[in-house]
């Protein structure tokens, strides 16, 4: 097979690649396949000296060290992958039934470790780290992609904090109920996407900051309509 010329996955078209390389096949199924699938996400837009890094990387992920010698051969840069530690098990898997997960934060509400993710359909929800449990979700946080999420505390109550991608605003939500806080905090124009939130106490007082196109947006508690 092709596929096992390591020098051909340098300069292979990934995207018509990774239909031939369906798991249970015995191409997808070879260390090379696996490989491929796994990494091609980020490796297919890589010059080749680069991809061949990644999947070199990712072949010592898998524990597949003849491959990885392999790519590391054809690799021309000044670096080359010696080992990785395994990908392992994962020790819990959460699983967004709304579909594509966009962001992650971490953190804690009401005393214990949290998860909150936004999805692609405007989807924000929380789950408790230990046992997995979806404390709540909000099925219409924004307009479009939930492109950022934080969590902290906001006067004293435990808060997710989450911008939108396609209506310009920043929500406050409460991280025990998933209520939202007060009205939406809006950037400059509904065109303005917002790309990154935060909380954070500075000067005795909590604020939200939000990063919306060029421009960074800093809400204070108390005032600019933030609690």
């Amino acid at each position: 097979m092709l596929i096992t010329e390591a020098g051909y996955l340098g300069i292979a078209d990934f995207l018509h690649l990774l239909p031939l390389l369906a798991s249970g096949t015995p191409a997808g199924n070879s260390p090379a396949g696996v490989v491929v699938r796994r990494a091609a996400g980020r490796a297919a837009t890589l010059p080749p000296d680069r991809r061949m890094g990644l999947l070199a990387l990712t072949a010592a992920h898998f524990g597949f060290r003849s491959l990885q010698r392999q790519l590391t051969i054809e690799q021309a840069g000044l670096f080359r992958v010696r080992w990785a530690h395994s990908l392992g098990t994962p020790h819990l898997e959460l699983v967004a039934d709304t579909g594509e997960v966009y962001t992650l934060a971490l953190g804690r509400v009401g005393g214990r470790d949290v998860v909150a993710a936004g999805g692609a359909d405007g989807t924000l929800q929380l789950w408790q780290v230990v046992g997995g449990r979806k404390t709540w979700e909000a099925p219409r946080a924004h307009d479009g992609w939930v492109r950022a999420a934080a969590v902290g505390r906001v006067a004293g109550r435990d808060v997710i904090v989450s911008g939108g991608g396609d209506d310009g605003c920043v929500r406050v939500w409460d991280g025990a109920s998933g209520q939202l806080v007060g009205d939406a905090l809006a950037a400059e124009s509904k065109d303005d996407e917002v790309s990154a939130v935060a909380v954070c106490r500075a000067a005795g007082a909590d604020h939200v900051v939000a990063v919306a196109r060029s421009a960074v947006r800093i809400w204070r508690q108390g005032s600019d309509g933030l609690g």
